[in-house]
C-alpha cells in the first residue's frame, strides 16, 4: 500500500478519478449525439466544407477524450494496484468489465457517428440533384 495515503484516501482518489472518467464519457456521448442530431436536422444546409469541419472537430474532440480518458484510466489503475489488497473482489471485477465495454462503445460510436455524418451529407446532395 502507498505509505503516503491511507486506505480511505486511496479509495477516495480511485472513486474521484472514476467519477471523472464517467463525466468524460458522458461528455463524449453528448458530443456524439450533437453531431448526429445536427447532421439529421441540418443536413440540407451542409456543404462539403461544413461537413468536413464538423467531422474534423468531432475527431479532434474524440482524440482529446481518448487522451484524457487514457491518462485518468492509468491513474485509476495505478491506485487500484496499490489498494488491491483492501478492495472488494467484486469492485475489481466490475472495473474490468467497465474497461472492456467502454472501449468498443467508444470506437463503435466514433465510427457510427462519422458514417452517419457523411451519409447525411451525401444523401442531402443526392436530394438536391434530384430536385433540379
Amino acid at each position: 500500500m502507498n505509505e503516503s495515503l491511507t486506505n480511505y484516501e486511496t479509495v477516495d482518489v480511485i472513486l474521484t478519478a472514476g467519477g471523472q472518467l464517467d463525466s468524460l464519457f458522458n461528455y463524449w456521448i453528448s458530443a456524439s449525439f450533437a453531431v448526429i442530431v445536427s447532421a439529421y436536422v441540418g443536413r440540407a444546409h451542409f456543404n462539403y466544407a461544413i461537413t468536413l469541419s464538423i467531422s474534423l472537430l468531432y475527431l479532434l474532440a474524440c482524440a482529446m477524450f481518448a487522451t484524457r480518458f487514457y491518462s485518468l484510466a492509468t491513474l485509476v489503475n495505478y491506485y487500484i494496484g496499490l489498494a488491491e489488497a483492501v478492495l472488494p473482489a467484486a469492485f475489481l471485477d466490475s472495473i474490468s468489465v467497465l474497461g472492456f465495454t467502454r472501449t468498443p462503445t467508444f470506437l463503435g460510436g466514433v465510427l457510427v457517428t462519422e458514417i452517419y455524418l457523411w451519409h447525411s451529407y451525401r444523401q442531402a446532395q443526392t436530394e438536391k440533384r434530384e430536385q433540379r
